[in-house]
This record gives structure tokens, C-alpha cells and sequence, in this order.
């Protein structure tokens, strides 16, 4: 029996590789490194662990170092420009990429490819090396490319010239959309009744804290309600109501003001709380002045309701409930997280 193999490797070759010419590149051996890196990023796990390193390539760390008020660089390593020292990197890197930390890939030297850690300041609203480099925002100039894991099986792989690839290694559908991208429109919605500087402060905050303990999570349930709207819709009422809302603007704009350890430990602890809701089961409950009041959310659901065929386990069959109540204006949106990374919102139409 003559048996042909398949991967997804030569596919995804071809496409990265017109992803580098967008940006300038024309390398074989980066390309094979991103396609490398992006295919162990997908679930990269260390001891059982699941990790998600963020990863900059670029021709020196120096110059990417340069970008941020402070930093702090290690080199730990280097090998040939080919895929095993691509493993080593992230064997190596990994398990230390966290807290502010990075793993940076230089490809300076024309055979060999010299790994380590970068950090950026850790501490709320200071600007990250992606913001300073890749960032819409960003004024460098230099050649730079961000990969990083962004939904279970999903990559986003940006360049500091503006292009971008999201690589879905399941059977989701072609037109999936950006799961960093559905996370900055969820963003925007929770903080649509915030006014002033406030609100795009609340909401940076907000991406960053739902990016990470979403990358963390088994998948997650969010229902938005607007920020007139008092009481719990009644299919939500048996959610598990804080005795008093955490108001997420209140301590973003305490911080701004004052900067203190006291602030900062006030963001972290919010942080930390939303995580553990988003990691129970249920639905976390919101409103769009960045306000978080409940969670364990069950929808309740009519015999007709529950009858109506959704495709999908149990969480994508709430997601459909909870479309429905967007469409009677009981929600002004929804957001699902599936586990392997399928990832979805629902809005109130303008």
C-alpha cells in the first residue's frame, strides 16, 4: 500500500513565508523557525504545565531593549538557524517567561540563531515590549515579529511593519476570527459607559488581565449587561452576586493618581479574583461601566429554549441562551471561550 503523509507544515511554510516578504523579509530558515515556533506554541506544556511564552524575533536585542524605559536581557543560548534549536530555545525559555518576561530569538549572525529572556517593568499600565515595537502605536523601525499562543491551538504571529497572521491548528472554520481581537472588542464593550481618560485606561487594563487568565482558563462564559440596568436578568438571578461590585475604574484611575504599592496591590487583587471566576464554572456578570457583580451564572432555560438545536457542548449551548438575551436587549453582549480556543462574541446591534 503506497500511503501518502500530510502535514499542515508545507501549507503553513507558504503562507509565512509571503507573511515575511509584507514585512521585508526574505529568509528560508526564519521562515522555517516561525512555522517551528508557531507549531509548538499551539499547546506548548512543560511538565504537564501549559505554558504561553510570548516570543520576539528580531536581528538584535539591543535594539529592541532600546524601546522601553526599562529593561533587562539575558542571553542563555544559541545554536544553528534550525528547528532543534528552536526546541532548546523554548525548552530553555519557557518556564522563565513570565512576570513581565519574554523569550527574544536574535538572527544577527547569518548561521546562528542566540536566544534568551527579555523583561519590560511589571507593574500596571507600564509599556510592554509588544506596545513598544509591534503595537499599533509603535514608532520603531526596526525588524521585529511577535509570536504568541493566544487561544488553546491558536497562534498570532504580528510584524513591526503592521502585518499579522492567526493560525488555527484545528478544524475551526476558515473565517474564525481573531481570538486577540475578539478579547479587544469584548474589552471595548465593558467599558462603553465609562467616561473620560478613564475609559481607555480601564480598557487596556481590561485586555491585558483577560488576555492572560483567559490563556490560563478551560474556557469561559462572559454576559454583559449595560451599566442603567440594576438587577439581573431573571434567567441569570441564581448567579453568585459579590456583596458589593468590583469597580474596576475606581482602581485603575486610584492607581493613575497616586501609583502607590497600595494601588498596585488593589489592581493585582482584582486581577487575581476575576481569574478564579473566570476558572469556575458558570458565567462571569458584568456591566459596561467596567463593573464585575456576579459569578456562577447558570441560565435558566424554557423547555422550548433548550429544545432549540445549537451544535456544541454545554458551554456553547448557554452561549446560544445568552445570544438570545443580546437580541431582547436583556444583555448588551456575550462572549464565549470554547477549550480548544474557539472564541466568539455577540453584540446588541446599533
Amino acid at each position: 500500500m503506497n500511503t501518502r503523509t500530510l502535514t499542515f507544515r508545507s501549507q503553513l511554510k507558504g503562507e509565512l513565508d509571503d507573511f515575511l516578504k509584507d514585512e521585508g523579509v526574505e529568509c528560508s530558515r526564519t521562515c522555517s523557525a516561525l512555522v517551528a515556533f508557531a507549531a509548538s506554541l499551539a499547546s506548548y506544556k512543560e511538565e504537564g504545565i501549559s505554558l504561553s511564552p510570548e516570543v520576539f524575533f528580531c536581528d538584535s536585542v539591543e535594539e529592541i531593549a532600546q524601546f522601553l524605559p526599562s529593561s533587562d536581557f539575558h542571553r542563555l543560548g544559541n545554536g544553528p538557524q534550525e528547528d532543534t534549536t528552536i526546541r532548546s530555545a523554548l525548552k530553555e525559555c519557557a518556564p522563565l517567561a513570565r512576570g513581565g518576561w519574554s523569550i527574544f530569538v536574535e538572527r544577527g549572525d547569518p548561521t546562528t540563531f542566540q536566544y534568551g529572556v527579555i523583561a519590560s517593568a511589571d507593574v500596571p499600565f507600564s509599556l510592554t515590549l509588544e506596545e513598544a515595537i509591534i503595537g499599533d502605536t509603535s514608532e520603531s523601525e526596526i525588524f521585529a515579529l511577535l509570536i504568541r499562543r493566544v487561544a488553546e491551538n491558536c497562534v498570532e504571529i504580528r510584524g513591526s511593519n503592521g502585518h499579522a497572521r492567526c493560525v488555527f491548528f484545528s478544524d475551526l472554520r476558515y473565517d474564525s476570527p481573531n481570538p486577540a481581537q475578539t478579547l479587544a472588542t469584548l474589552a471595548r464593550v465593558l467599558t462603553s459607559a465609562v467616561e473620560g481618560a478613564g475609559r481607555d485606561r480601564t480598557r487596556r487594563f481590561l485586555e491585558r488581565c483577560l488576555f492572560d487568565s483567559l490563556n490560563r482558563s478551560h474556557g469561559a462564559l462572559i454576559a454583559v449587561m449595560s451599566a442603567r440596568r440594576k438587577k439581573l436578568p431573571t434567567k441569570l438571578r441564581d448567579a453568585v452576586q459579590l456583596d458589593h461590585p468590583i469597580d474596576l475604574v475606581e482602581r485603575v484611575e486610584n492607581f493613575h493618581k497616586y501609583g502607590d504599592s497600595q494601588s498596585v496591590a488593589r489592581l493585582e487583587s482584582a486581577s487575581a479574583l476575576i481569574e478564579g471566576m473566570l476558572a469556575s464554572d458558570g458565567i462571569l456578570i458584568a456591566r459596561t461601566d467596567g463593573l464585575i457583580i456576579a459569578y456562577r451564572g447558570f441560565l435558566q432555560q424554557s423547555k422550548t429554549e433548550a429544545g432549540t438545536r445549537i451544535v456544541g457542548g454545554s458551554r456553547r449551548r448557554t452561549f446560544g441562551g445568552l445570544t438570545q438575551l443580546v437580541s431582547k436587549n436583556d444583555l448588551v453582549a456575550a462572549f464565549f471561550r470554547s477549550q480548544d480556543g474557539d472564541t466568539e462574541i455577540s453584540e446588541v446591534t446599533p
